[in-house]
């Protein structure tokens, strides 16, 4: 995210509510004890969007950097030959 250029302050408030996860289960109908997450998100967590946007846009970058440097040679599609080196699903 750094590199992306997101403000450190953004970075933190990432990270913190990535690190200060707390859930209960049911068990038999009844909640357990509340205990930390030690990683990930939450299902249906409003930040997964945005993280996920994120992750494909270095995913991205990196790519195209590849295709820069001759690493990975995109494919010629069309009658055109028009070259696609990667997709994505946004």
């Amino acid at each position: 995210m750094e590199k992306m250029r997101i403000p450190i302050l953004w970075r933190r408030w990432i990270a913190e509510c990535l690190a200060t996860t707390r859930v209960f289960v049911l068990v038999n109908g009844s909640p357990s004890s509340e205990f930390r997450v030690g990683r990930g998100l939450r299902q249906g967590d409003l930040l997964a969007p945005f993280i996920y946007f994120i992750v494909v846009e270095g995913l991205s970058s990196l790519m195209s950097k590849a295709v820069q440097e001759c690493v990975f040679i995109g494919y010629m599609v069309g009658g055109d030959a028009m070259p696609v080196s990667h997709l994505q699903y946004g």
